[in-house]
């Protein structure tokens, strides 16, 4: 069984978390048919998964338009996919705590 550890990818002051494992369970996709689709290997899928690598940023199109492609229509039709689907957004801590005393 995978880990469902997330992702977090440290731009400045957030956090952005990859949720590849979530979108690929509610879209019934596998590892083997992800990697095929997006021409690279069901190593680098797992990676992800777990959390030890990320896909670039500018590769989730790709990452999108595979899920559309090759997920399971009646889960696409009852949940369309989104963008936040694979990503979520967090202010990590210090931001927080700079809104807190901004707010004061």
């Amino acid at each position: 069984m995978h880990s469902n550890r997330l992702e977090e990818v440290s731009l400045g002051l957030s956090l952005i978390i990859f949720r590849i494992t979530e979108a690929m369970a509610r879209y019934k996709v596998t590892v083997n048919s992800l990697a095929d689709e997006l021409g690279v290997s069901r190593s680098a899928i797992s990676q992800w998964r777990q959390g030890n690598t990320k896909p670039d940023l500018d590769r989730l199109d790709s990452v999108m338009n595979a899920l559309l492609k090759i997920g399971d229509k009646s889960q696409l039709e009852i949940f369309p996919l989104q963008l936040s689907d694979l990503l979520e957004w967090r202010p990590d801590k210090d931001e927080k705590e700079v809104a807190n005393h901004q707010s004061s």
